[in-house]
């Protein structure tokens, strides 16, 4: 199952203005409304805050649910982000350079899990394991259907099966990507002098280190 989450996503207010001022208080709890108030700064990263909260809350549904129908055991649980935090919707990049739409890890770079209770048990070596493999956002559909136990060795895919990397607990495996390729070939500011050819902004990485080429505009 693939699940998409609008919650963190600005614009928090409904879109047909019902909820003008944000977030209505009765969708979080009073104790988190109490500890968001207390702690946290800004109206966007308020309301941002109260938004994971109720994303955290629809995870902990489906995870209690694959508990109940017997298929926790049955399943992976993959949490991941398409793209870094945006400042001004009040996300956060911690020390890292650039936000959403920019090809600085800021803007590229997310965190990201995988959950099954055989690999995160307590006195598992998998268990809190940190992969440090240079890993695409394409590599998820081989190496999920991997993980599956479906090989992806003679298929042809955009992707790179990283299942046996994530499961090293020997340090014996590298990790297979070597090199990342970014690129960002449309006009999104609609730039009169855009060109793909000699201004567009791409960036290629290897596991250490990154060159970009930004958008130049002349004026």
């Amino acid at each position: 199952m693939y699940l998409a989450f609008q919650a963190v996503h600005d614009p928090f207010d409904d879109l047909e203005d019902a909820f003008v001022s944000g977030m209505p208080d009765d969708y979080v709890s009073t104790e988190i409304q109490d500890r968001v108030r207390d702690n946290i700064a800004g109206t966007a990263r308020k309301q941002y805050a109260m938004a994971l909260n109720v994303m955290d809350a629809a995870v902990e549904k489906i995870y209690t649910t694959l508990k109940e129908v017997g298929q926790q055991d049955n399943t992976y649980l993959i949490f991941s982000s398409d793209n870094g935090g945006c400042f001004e919707a009040g996300g956060r990049n911690g020390g890292l350079r650039g936000v959403k739409g920019s090809l600085y890890e800021g803007g590229t770079r997310v965190d990201s899990f995988i959950y099954h209770p055989k690999y995160n048990a307590p006195g598992s070596a998998l268990a809190g394991k940190v992969y440090n493999g240079l890993f695409h956002i394409s590599d998820w559909a081989p190496t999920i259907l991997s993980m599956a136990g479906i090989d992806v060795s003679q298929k042809a895919m955009d992707g790179i099966d990283q299942h046996r990397a994530f499961l090293d607990i020997t340090g014996t495996v590298t990790a297979p990507r070597t090199s990342m390729l970014y690129n960002m070939y449309s006009n999104i500011n609609e730039q009169p002098d855009f060109d793909l050819k000699s201004n567009a902004p791409v960036a290629v990485r290897n596991a250490r280190y990154k060159l970009i080429h930004s958008y130049t505009n002349p004026k």
